[in-house]
């Protein structure tokens, strides 16, 4: 495999499950020829988000929470990889019309393999003129210059910019792997890449309702309830998601088995402040269930205000 040039401005995901396997798709070209560039600090989905938020917060490619809220990991790294075709230079759209049909045909139907993209700049064959597919924060066409009749410009969002599963999804909607091999693939996978979801709701002036993915509720008091009250009416919505990766490091972080409903890291979570939630990959999100589930959830549970009283100081 060829070696990441800027390890440090290029995740390993997106070298390794993207940008690596795409230039493989076609062998008679050289990658120094198709591997355009992905890090550069301007505008746009080439800079780091870090830089970016800090030079020029109001960047387009900075709209919406999954550009602008990230971890310093996720911060540090460029968010668009220029797929190159030299066949197009002369004029020749067939090859990077292969995969700007791809990218149309996914825009056009929903496919759930772009929920990692921003927007595509590409070349189809069937004209001369470039398209743009947007696919976040609004779901939206526009024409790019014509420096894109050469080359793709395929920008992902910051919060998925390291992320292996979302460049191996879009590895394999670009590579033209069917939707219903991939969603076999991916269910197979579900139980181990799921990950653990943990929504909590302001219940009261000093309790926080918390709900895992598990459905299983509790309550969060005390020393924690500053941290969590805090996420919960910055993000204006009264709920909040955490999304904490299901996988063998983060558990040994969170230092409890997710694989046992009976273990409960809500008191762990409670205790950690605003900046170790974001050091460590948990994450605000709106994800599945849906807000709406989770507040019919939440709700369920008519809670008065003596029972409250009652939950905030048990010995009363």
């Amino acid at each position: 495999m060829a070696t990441n040039p800027n390890p440090k401005r290029i995740s390993t995901a997106m070298w390794d499950r993207l940008i690596v396997p795409c230039c493989n798709l076609t062998t008679t070209v050289a990658m120094k020829d198709e591997q355009a560039g992905v890090w550069v600090r301007q505008p746009g989905s080439h800079a780091d988000a870090t830089w970016l938020l800090a030079n020029r917060p109001n960047d387009y490619s900075l709209q919406g929470p999954k550009q602008r809220v990230f971890t310093p990991e996720q911060g540090r790294y460029g968010r668009a990889w220029d797929w190159g075709f030299p066949s197009a230079w002369s004029g020749d759209w067939s090859q990077i019309g292969i995969y700007s049909l791809r990218i149309k045909a996914a825009w056009e139907t929903n496919d759930p393999r772009t929920y990692m993209l921003f927007e595509v700049l590409c070349q189809t064959p069937e004209d001369r003129q470039p398209e743009g597919y947007v696919f976040y924060p609004v779901k939206k066409f526009r024409v790019p210059d014509r420096s894109h009749e050469t080359h793709m410009h395929i920008g992902v969002l910051t919060v998925y910019c390291n992320d292996p599963v979302a460049m191996a999804d879009l590895f394999s909607l670009l590579s033209g792997e069917p939707l219903a091999t991939w969603r076999a693939r991916r269910n197979s996978l579900e139980d181990d890449m799921a990950p653990l979801l943990f929504f909590a709701k302001l219940a009261g002036n000093d309790t926080v309702h918390l709900v895992d993915n598990f459905m299983t509720n509790r309550w969060v008091t005390g020393a924690g309830f500053p941290v969590l009250k805090q996420a919960l009416t910055s993000n204006g919505l009264g709920t909040t998601i955490w999304e904490w990766p299901n996988d063998a490091a983060h558990k040994e972080l969170l230092g409890v088995n997710l694989d046992r409903l009976d273990d409960d890291p809500a008191p762990l979570l409670a205790t950690l402040t605003a900046d170790q939630l974001l050091e460590l990959g948990l994450r605000i999100r709106e994800g599945v269930p849906s807000l709406e589930q989770i507040r019919a959830v939440v709700d369920e549970e008519a809670t008065s205000p003596e029972e409250l009283a009652q939950v905030a100081n048990p010995g009363a």
